[in-house]
């Protein structure tokens, strides 16, 4: 039956949810920027190559796509595509372990901290709390019903629904990039990837729980349209910082005629 309060929460879920990774992505973006590391394309979610929508006339290409999962850049010599391929300062392998550890880590650190001040304004549980009642509704140490306060205020309280979203991304997320760093550290580790993004995954428990007690069909569609609305917002805002952030040029070398 279709419920008012629900798909309204559908919508703010599916907001917070974008702007959560619109953020990870911008942040990343000026850390790039500001270690002169070539940012090659920009990806608002994930899916086809092309996307629904490309802004490619300069680099880096801008794509919107249609399953709002996350959010990507694509930068420079991340990963090798070419073992023979000489390394460029500007790629990102060429720059000191700090740098590339800033480039990871950070954007997680800024998320988190944009969820807890959310969550302290919004006047409800603890930081401390909201994780506490969230990690063990997530490894089923207690039941749904016993974390009901912490269900509640994401129904009733936009702020810290928006809060509790980005806290929850930044932290869900920091495993998945411990494992990036391993592949920094030790090069190609792919089983370590592997185990470190599904590790990732067991933290999601407790949303898809609440989602399967609480959300119809109805409420999934708005809770894509939210995104995929918020979304094409971020992929005007990433064509325009495009062109305001420094981006390294490829360096062409010139031989002389003999």
């Amino acid at each position: 039956m279709f419920s008012p309060l629900l798909e309204k929460v559908s919508v703010q879920l599916g907001i917070a949810f974008t702007l959560g990774h619109l953020l990870y992505m911008l942040t990343m973006w000026i850390i790039a920027a500001m270690a002169e590391i070539r940012v090659l394309e920009v990806s608002i979610f994930v899916g086809a190559d092309r996307g629904i929508l490309r802004a490619k006339s300069t680099i880096p290409a801008v794509v919107y796509n249609w399953f709002p999962s996350s959010t990507h850049l694509k930068i420079s010599g991340f990963v090798p595509e070419d073992p023979e391929e000489v390394m460029q300062e500007y790629d990102f392998r060429a720059k000191p372990m700090w740098v590339r550890l800033m480039v990871i880590l950070f954007p997680l650190l800024v998320l988190m901290i944009a969820g807890s001040v959310l969550i302290h304004l919004s006047g409800g549980s603890s930081v401390g709390q909201t994780m506490s009642l969230y990690l063990q509704a997530n490894f089923f140490l207690i039941s749904m019903e016993e974390s009901a306060v912490l269900w509640q205020q994401i129904l009733e309280e936009p702020m810290f629904q928006m809060g509790f979203m980005f806290l929850f991304l930044g932290a869900s997320n920091i495993l998945t990039n411990v494992g990036k760093i391993f592949y920094q550290v030790f090069g190609p580790t792919s089983w370590i990837q592997v185990l470190f993004s599904f590790s990732s995954l067991t933290v999601m428990i407790g949303l898809f729980r609440f989602a399967s007690m609480h959300f119809s069909l109805l409420g999934l569609v708005c809770f894509y349209g939210a995104c995929m609305g918020t979304g094409f917002i971020g992929f005007i805002g990433s064509i325009f910082m495009k062109s305001i952030l420094p981006n390294p040029a490829p360096i062409h070398q010139e031989f002389p005629n003999t």
